[in-house]
């Protein structure tokens, strides 16, 4: 107690001198790492949550070190210059497809084309590769092993004249009229070779999954003309007209959907002049040629040159390559699977004629809050390329119940109060001891990665910081009501040597808590630690030095009798309110007097949350590589941890060109961790 008299000494004599020297250092630590350092980037979301320091993880590591350094440019190259890029042939190459669309192009170089097998189960079958042709696999020309649809860039016969570079950089931003080609190239109509769309889907586009919620599925004359009015509200408006790529100035492309694949084989100009016959005749399509799509032998090249492979497809089945991309597409796997013929189409492709990226924020907040339903059909998942940028938003808007949660522990300590003041001071000592463990997080500890994660640490520092001040203002009140002719400093000698012992304790072991976790393989929850046990024990020197300051000051101008702000008199720290004495006394009569309830409830709830934790539902480890940020049922979230599976071009894309396990052996190679390292 001794010990601490001396410093009670200094908080009673002098507050102001506290409260200044706490300012300045507080807001010198917030200024310096906010003026010298880089502010925290949290455009993704799911960086740091990756395991590091593991078996697997360094395995990982080495095989990722082995792969880069055996790309061109690394130092187990064996061709230096095979990443070399000419620009002036990609220009070349880029003004020929300008000039010379539409004309059929030589590709004489078939095996440039990666034409591999897909083994992959649907509905419980397995495609066998025996029953690839022999022909197939004695051309030389393919992967027998691997498998996926690569279309091959077009190779140019003749090349144009290169153009003067010179001369074409001083033209830019001029009027194209003053050259003579302006006028043709806005009057210009970019369509593909088939008249209907303007190129070949792909797996940058946007896209919806429209599902049937009915047994009928999808496949039917009702339902995709339930789809085209769903299409139709997808492909209207401004925020689209924005986005989408044009046939000309004042038209958008038309959208890759079942049913205007549909329209351009039976050359119907919209999806909805389509007849109950087309719907079935395109089906009878599909059975027909699905085995050669099956087989490999139907690949988007067919529709461009005849090769030996592709002979052996009927033209009905490479017309406008609408089968290929029907099935590759727009279709689920489990639709006409391999070694079946009839099969019901549950969920359906629709892809946008925009890409993927943070500029269609303002498009899905518009169809986010249309109805994306007709009759049976439902949009039920999505893929804009908005996950982070959506997640971000969502982020800064939800600080606002940070702020709620905040407000709600302000308000309940001035009404414990009686002092705005008290609660002021308390909200700028939460606010200063964050800055302060930012400051010893990034200059201190020398962090350079900070996870959105650690925002979660105000929360912690709202709640802890509450709870001292409300210890240090009830002893405050209780000595004060049994000694109340005391001068400041006893008080304050009194209050602080009970108070300080209470509020370190909780610090301490609030603190080691939170550091503990600092052995964790995850790197976010790692740099969560450290910041949250820094705050913790920040703010325990804040509420010893700051809080005492304050409430000292609030007893001096409390007792002036001029005082000029009545509403901010701090009455209870004057003098011990009895209605809280009343309160105490309420709760101990209740706890005691029902001691055998509540210990029969708490042990009835205690026993319903071990089975809720360990029996059912329970916590499971996530068995998908895709990190969720949303519920399980937002749309981005549906079609990254169901729907995507269900398509064969996402399929591909995610599980890679061999969907069994591979087994790598990598010899010679440390797995070095060049990530960020938290302790140097």
């Amino acid at each position: 107690m001794e010990r601490m008299n001396w410093f009670a000494r200094i908080i009673a004599y002098h507050p102001y001198v506290i409260l200044i020297g706490v300012a300045v250092f507080a807001a010198t630590c917030i200024v310096i790492p906010v003026t010298t350092r880089k502010p925290p980037d949290f455009s993704d979301p799911t960086s740091g949550f990756q395991s590091r320091g593991t078996v697997l993880s360094q395995r990982i590591t080495a095989w990722i070190n082995l792969k880069d350094a055996t790309r061109p440019s690394g130092p187990l190259s064996v061709n230096p210059k095979g990443d070399t890029v000419d620009l002036r042939e990609i220009s070349k190459i880029r003004r020929h497809r300008q000039h010379h669309k539409g004309q059929k192009v030589n590709r004489t170089e078939i095996n440039r084309n990666v034409i591999a097998k897909v083994i992959y189960s649907a509905d419980e079958s397995t495609y066998n590769a025996n029953e690839i042709p022999d022909k197939l696999e004695d051309s030389g020309k393919i992967s027998a092993v691997y498998s996926v649809f690569v279309q091959n860039e077009h190779q140019i016969e003749t090349e144009p004249p290169v153009e003067d570079e010179w001369e074409t950089l001083t033209h830019l931003g001029e009027d194209p009229k003053r050259h003579g080609s302006g006028s043709d190239h806005k009057n210009h109509v970019h369509l593909a070779s088939d008249g209907f769309f303007c190129s070949a889907p792909n797996i940058e586009f946007s896209r919806v999954v429209l599902s049937s919620l009915g047994e009928s599925g999808l496949f039917n004359w009702e339902s995709i003309l339930s789809m085209c009015r769903i299409e139709k509200r997808l492909t209207e408006g401004e925020e689209f007209e924005k986005l989408c790529e044009k046939v000309s100035d004042e038209k958008c492309c038309p959208a890759w959907s079942l049913g205007n694949y549909i329209a351009l084989l039976h050359n119907k100009s919209s999806c909805f002049n389509i007849t109950e016959n087309d719907v079935n005749l395109t089906l009878a399509l599909l059975q027909y040629c699905a085995p050669y799509f099956y087989n490999l032998m139907l690949t988007p090249e067919c529709t461009e040159e005849r090769n030996e492979i592709c002979q052996q497809v009927p033209p009905q089945c490479s017309q406008h390559n609408a089968v290929y991309n029907i099935l590759y597409y727009l279709v689920d796997a489990s639709f006409l699977p391999p070694n079946k013929s009839v099969s019901t189409l549950d969920n359906a492709m629709l892809i946008l004629p925009f890409g993927r990226s943070s500029d269609t924020l303002d498009y899905y907040r518009k169809i986010d809050s249309a109805s994306l339903q007709y009759q049976d059909i439902k949009v039920t998942a999505m893929e804009l390329g908005l996950k982070n940028t959506l997640f971000d938003m969502y982020l800064v808007q939800d600080t606002y119940l940070v702020g709620a949660g905040a407000l709600f522990v302000l308000l309940c300590m001035w009404a414990y109060t009686h002092s705005l003041f008290v609660t002021f001071m308390t909200v700028v000592a939460i606010l200063f001891s964050l800055g302060i463990s930012y400051f010893v997080y990034t200059l201190v500890f020398e962090l350079e990665f900070f996870p959105f994660m650690n925002i979660l640490a105000s929360v912690v520092a709202v709640g802890i910081g509450a709870d001292d001040a409300f210890i240090f203002c009830k002893m405050w009140q209780c000595i004060k009501a049994e000694r109340n002719s005391w001068t400041v400093v006893k008080l304050m000698e009194e209050a602080l040597s009970n108070a300080a012992l209470s509020m370190f304790v909780t610090s301490l072991t609030t603190a080691a808590a939170f550091y503990t976790s600092c052995v964790s393989y995850i790197t976010a929850i790692r740099c969560f630690s450290i910041f949250a046990g820094t705050a913790t024990l920040a703010n325990f020197g804040m509420m010893v030095t700051w809080l005492p300051a304050s409430v000292v000051v609030s007893e001096y101008w409390c007792c002036r009798s001029r005082f000029p702000f009545r509403w901010l008199r701090s009455e209870n720290v004057c003098s011990c309110g009895g209605r809280f004495l009343s309160f105490d006394k309420l709760v101990v009569t209740v706890v005691l007097k029902f001691k055998y309830m509540w210990l029969t409830m708490l042990g009835i709830l205690a026993l319903i949350s071990v089975v809720i934790v360990f029996w059912w539902p329970r916590f499971s480890l996530p068995d998908t590589r895709d990190f969720q940020l949303f519920d399980s049922s937002h749309p981005f979230e549906q079609y990254e941890l169901y729907y995507s599976e269900k398509f064969l071009f996402e399929r591909i894309n995610k599980v890679g060109i061999n969907t069994k396990l591979p087994l790598r052996f990598v010899w010679g190679i440390l797995p070095v961790d060049n990530g960020v390292s938290l302790f140097r």
